[in-house]
């Protein structure tokens, strides 16, 4: 059976990672960092879909990575 450091030791691995409260300074630049890593999949929990539409579009432009997207979601 395969660990989690044989999944990030593989190239081919691909990872996905939930990012709360990317909309904001902190979260947005978390999410951006994961979505520079490649074969990474990066999902934005938003309250708001405008803003994150708008970080989507911001992450994709700096990290070239069109695998990241939004989903509305109230975890509060």
């Amino acid at each position: 059976m395969a660990d989690a450091a044989d999944k990030v030791s593989r190239p081919e691995a691909r990872s996905v990672a939930l990012v709360t409260g990317a909309t904001g300074a902190i979260g947005k630049a978390i999410a951006t960092r994961i979505a520079s890593e490649p074969n990474s999949e990066v999902v934005l929990l938003c309250r708001d879909a405008s803003k994150g539409q708008a970080a989507v579009d911001e992450i994709q432009r700096r990290t070239r990575n069109a695998r990241v997207r939004y989903e509305v979601a109230d975890l509060a």
